[in-house]
Formats: structure tokens, C-alpha cells, sequence
């Protein structure tokens, strides 16, 4: 329900306010009721004529008809006049029909002269009281219902237009409820109260019909902004944007989706995607999605440059393979022409030695230079060597069972006979019940191993002890543990002492020989029989390097290793 303050506001700014305004909502509102007024102006005026003829020709009897015959001509022109508007109107609509462009355009002009209209011609009506009142009783009840029905009539047909409805409604019932009031009867006062029980009805019908019409022209405006903001959107799109009907039709697209030449349709129906090049030799990926109730929507990207720069990136990747490739079989195949000679100065060396006189202590040191250096030379070319085969083609394992402990003690041994590890060390080697055992390729191991623990001497030239150990970690993992004593390293060391050609620092760079590819290089071997290589270490404490062992069915986890001296 309307309060009673608020509906006397509506009621008094519906007669004050202009019926433009001039914005979007305001025209819309207009426009229909212009359109609800020239549907019914034909039916508004048939029905004012039939009842002020009717009322006229059946008073007349009870009174003198000068009057009537005066008030009936008056009135009649209005609807008259209204007939030949509408008459009008279908002719413009006739002629205009298929030629939208051509149409007149909306004027506000036609719903100032309906109010007009309505207003004297109500005020016509208003005299109805004064003309009839006195008649006898039957007469003013028919009088009356004639009014009523007027009224009733016009809100049923034009409720949306207030303005219109509640000027002829308040003109014309408002003097036939006083009238009706000052007679005195009981059914004069019973039916001037229905009189204003009616006005109060059909101003709430009224209202509540515009109210309605106002919502419905605010959703639509709101609809039309909002399909013209998506519309502007598609057409900003880099993309080719389409919607079909389930039957195939085209419903919405942008301009893009005809400037690319595109002529191929989504299926029928399904989600997918696709990539395809047109006749312009441009690439696009078409997506296409199923909508429920709508169809299938069609999104077209096009991909050119992306394609070119992926074939750009093949391209570079095929040729750093092919030079990866080329390096890689190039060390391998020189290995023949640079083993050769350093075996004969090898050779000829060991012969120095073994014929040199005691006495010449000097032929003898240099023949020892002599093995020393070639031996470096040739582990050097066999560390780069195994790092570029392994790069390339990988190594044919043997795997069968080893003896740990017996692995452990080879691999000291030949880890001993590289320069620089010649110092006397305490090797306290451990071997666990678990872990006697492993099925493995034993001379990778050992070559692993030998690396590691070459290492190990290298970096504790200070300590005398290294622990190495073979255990289970967390109960499952088999692990040998090499652990020296020696400075230490930082993180930073740690995340790099596995890139290739990478020393601890520059000053252990100068003091220990090699050629960096220890750590990289057991690595690559240790993936090779599954197993991988962690490192701890503190600073000042020593390191330990753990060859952790892995379920050949299990991926490699990152275990958080704790090594206990």
C-alpha cells in the first residue's frame, strides 16, 4: 500500500511535472505511451461517442432537450476529431510500412495535445451534474454509471498514461461526487463516496501500470546499454568472436570474424579446440564452446606471430642440438688421436725410470714429471671425455651384485693414485648389515666413489680422519656416506659445486689441480645406475657427500640427509 502523504505527492507532481525531460528513460517512456495512445485512439473516441449518445437519447424524455441536445453537440467534435487522427495515423503507418527510414520521428507535441484534449473534454463531461441534475432519480443513477463507466473505461485502455487518465477522471467524477453529496439522499451520499472510491482505484491502477511501465523501459535501457558496452567490447577484441545456433545459423560475431576470411564453422556440437592457417596463410586457434539454451560459441585467436616465434625457437633448438651434437662427437671421436700420444709419453717415461742410472737423479726427477703430468692430461681428456658420452649417448651398464666393502676399498685405492691425493688419511670405513650387499654396476661405483673421495682429501688437508659409511636412510634408502673434516662449505658453494668446470673458490682453484668436472660428472653417472648425490656441509665442520641409492620404481625424493660422525 502507498501511504497517504506519498500518493498525494504523486498526485500533485503528475500535474506539475513536464512530460519530457529529455533523457534516455524519459523519451522511453514517452514513445510508449505515445504508441499506447494512437493504438486505442480509435477505440477511446467510439466509445465516447456511443456514450454521450446513449446518455443524450435516453434523458431526453425526462427533461427539457435544449440542453442535452447543446451539451451533446459541444462534446461531439472531440472524439470526431479523434477519429480522424487515428484515420490519419493508419495512412502515415500504411505508406511508412517497410521504410523505417523514412518514419517520422517522435514528438513529444502529440502527448501535450492528447492532455489538452483530455482536459476539456472532460471538463465537457464535468457539466453532466448540472445538465441531468434535475431529473428524476433513475435518471441521475444513469447519468452517474455513464460517468463511471467513461472513467473506467479510459484507465482500462491507458492506464500507463497517468497524466492523461487522472485529468479526465478528477474533472470530470470529482464535481459529479459533490454533486451527488449535496442531494442529501442516503444512496446520493452511498454513491458519492463509491464515486471517490473509484478515483482513489483508478489512480492506484494507474500509477501502478506506469510504475510497471517505468521499470520495464529502465530494464530495457539497461539491456540496450549493456548489449551495446558487449558489443563494443567484441569489436575491441583481438580475437574473432562468433555465436551459433544450434541449427548452424550465425547469431552474433564482430567485424573480425569476416575481415580474416574465415570460413569454417564449429561442429555441431562438443567443446575442441583447433589450429589452422587460412588461404592468406595466416594461423588461428579455433575454440569453440556449447552454451546451454543458446548454441555454440566460436573464438578465433590469431596466432601468426606466436607461430613464428615457436618455429624460430625450434629452429634455434635444432641448431644448438646440432652444435651440442657436433661438440659432444667431436671430443668422442679425438679420444683415439689424444690417448695415443699421451700413452707413448707415458711409456717412453716408465722406460726413463727403469733405465736411468741411480746416479742421475736429475734425468730420473724429470722422467717422474714426465708420468705425473701425462697422467693428469690423460684423466683430464677421460673426465671430459665420459662427461660428453654420457651428454650424448649414454653408458652400457653391468648390474650385478657387489660387494660394498670390497667397492669401498677400490675406490680408495684409485682415488689415492690421482694427483694431489697422495696424503696419508685414516679411512674409517663402515659397513652395515643392510646394506653389505647391492645390485649395481660396481665400476661405476667405484668411479663415482673415487671422485668423491678425491675430493674429500683434496678439501681436509688439515684432518687426518674420513668416515665412510654404508647405511640405510629412513630405513629403506641404501647410501654410502663419505664425511671428511675439512673446512666446510657455504650454501652458496653447495648450489654450485654441481655446475660443470666449478671450483670451490680461486685460491683452492690455484692450490688443487683438476678440471672441475668432478662433482658434475659423478652426478651424471650416478643418474645413470638411478642413484643421486646430496651434499651437507657447515662451515668449519667439514662435508659430507652422500650417493644415495633409489627404488627403481620410485621417483626421487628430496630427503633432508643428517649425517652423524
Amino acid at each position: 500500500m502507498i501511504p497517504l502523504k506519498t500518493s498525494a505527492k504523486s498526485l500533485i507532481s503528475l500535474f506539475r511535472k513536464k512530460q519530457l525531460k529529455g533523457d534516455l528513460f524519459s523519451v522511453g517512456v514517452a514513445k510508449e505511451q505515445h504508441a499506447l495512445l494512437t493504438r486505442h485512439l480509435t477505440s477511446i473516441a467510439i466509445i465516447s461517442i456511443i456514450l454521450s449518445t446513449t446518455l443524450v437519447a435516453t434523458l431526453i424524455p425526462y427533461q427539457n432537450s435544449t440542453l442535452p441536445l447543446i451539451w451533446y453537440i459541444v462534446g461531439l467534435p472531440i472524439p470526431i476529431g479523434q477519429l480522424v487522427i487515428a484515420r490519419r495515423i493508419r495512412k502515415r503507418r500504411n505508406r511508412e510500412r517497410g521504410q523505417e527510414s523514412k518514419s517520422k520521428p517522435f514528438s513529444n507535441k502529440f502527448l501535450t495535445a492528447a492532455e489538452r484534449n483530455a482536459f476539456f473534454y472532460a471538463l465537457i463531461w464535468s457539466t453532466v451534474p448540472v445538465i441531468f441534475g434535475n431529473s428524476s432519480h433513475e435518471a441521475v443513477l444513469f447519468a452517474t454509471l455513464i460517468q463511471v463507466s467513461m472513467c473506467t473505461g479510459l484507465g482500462m485502455m491507458i492506464a500507463q498514461v497517468p497524466r492523461i487518465v487522472m485529468q479526465f477522471t478528477l474533472v470530470t467524477l470529482f464535481p459529479l461526487a459533490i454533486f451527488l453529496m449535496t442531494k442529501g439522499t442516503l444512496v446520493d451520499i452511498a454513491l458519492s463516496l463509491l464515486t471517490f472510491v473509484l478515483i482513489g482505484s483508478i489512480y492506484r491502477g494507474t500509477m501502478a501500470s506506469y510504475t510497471q511501465l517505468r521499470r520495464i523501459i529502465g530494464s530495457e535501457i539497461k539491456a540496450r546499454k549493456a548489449e551495446a558496452l558487449l558489443r563494443a567490447t567484441l569489436e575491441a577484441m583481438p580475437d574473432a568472436f562468433a555465436v551459433y545456433s544450434p541449427s548452424g545459423e550465425r547469431i552474433v560475431h564482430n567485424a573480425n570474424h569476416d575481415e580474416w576470411n574465415i570460413v569454417q564453422n564449429p561442429p555441431s556440437s562438443g567443446s575442441g579446440e583447433q589450429i589452422f592457417s587460412n588461404v592468406d596463410k595466416q594461423w588461428f586457434r579455433h575454440s569453440w564452446f556449447v552454451v546451454p539454451d543458446i548454441g555454440i560459441l566460436s573464438l578465433h585467436s590469431d596466432i601468426s606471430i606466436q607461430k613464428k616465434r615457436e618455429d624460430a625457437l625450434l629452429a634455434a633448438k635444432q641448431t644448438a642440438e646440432i652444435a651440442d651434437g657436433a661438440r659432444a662427437r667431436f671430443v668422442s671421436r679425438m679420444s683415439h688421436e689424444l690417448r695415443t700420444p699421451l700413452n707413448g709419453i707415458l711409456g717412453f717415461s716408465r722406460i726413463l725410470q727403469q733405465n736411468s742410472d741411480q746416479a742421475a737423479d736429475t734425468i730420473k726427477e724429470y722422467a717422474e714429471f714426465i708420468e705425473e703430468s701425462g697422467e693428469q692430461l690423460l684423466g683430464m681428456v677421460e673426465d671430459v671425455i665420459d662427461y660428453s658420452k654420457i651428454g650424448e649417448n649414454g653408458i652400457t651398464l653391468n648390474r650385478s651384485e657387489i660387494d660394498v666393502y670390497s667397492t669401498i676399498q677400490k675406490s680408495i685405492e684409485k682415488a689415492q693414485k690421482k694427483r694431489g691425493c697422495q696424503e696419508e688419511k685414516n679411512f674409517n670405513v663402515r659397513v652395515q648389515g643392510e646394506t653389505e650387499f647391492l645390485t649395481t654396476d660396481g665400476t661405476v661405483v667405484i668411479r663415482i666413489l673415487a671422485a668423491l673421495i678425491s675430493n674429500a682429501i683434496k678439501f681436509s688437508p688439515a684432518a687426518p680422519d674420513i668416515i665412510i659409511t654404508a647405511r640405510l636412510l629412513d630405513k629403506k634408502w641404501p647410501a654410502i656416506i663419505i664425511r671428511d673434516f675439512g673446512k666446510g662449505m657455504t650454501k652458496s658453494e653447495i648450489a654450485e659445486s654441481f655446475s660443470v668446470f666449478y671450483q670451490a673458490d680461486e685460491s683452492q682453484a690455484r692450490a688443487q689441480d683438476g678440471s672441475g668436472l668432478g662433482l658434475t660428472l659423478a652426478r651424471k653417472l650416478a643418474a645413470s645406475i638411478n642413484a643421486d648425490i646430496k651434499i651437507t656441509s657447515e662451515v668449519g665442520r667439514g662435508t659430507a657427500i652422500v650417493l644415495m641409492f633409489q627404488d627403481p620404481v620410485t621417483q626421487a625424493m628430496a630427503i633432508d640427509t643428517r649425517v652423524k660422525a
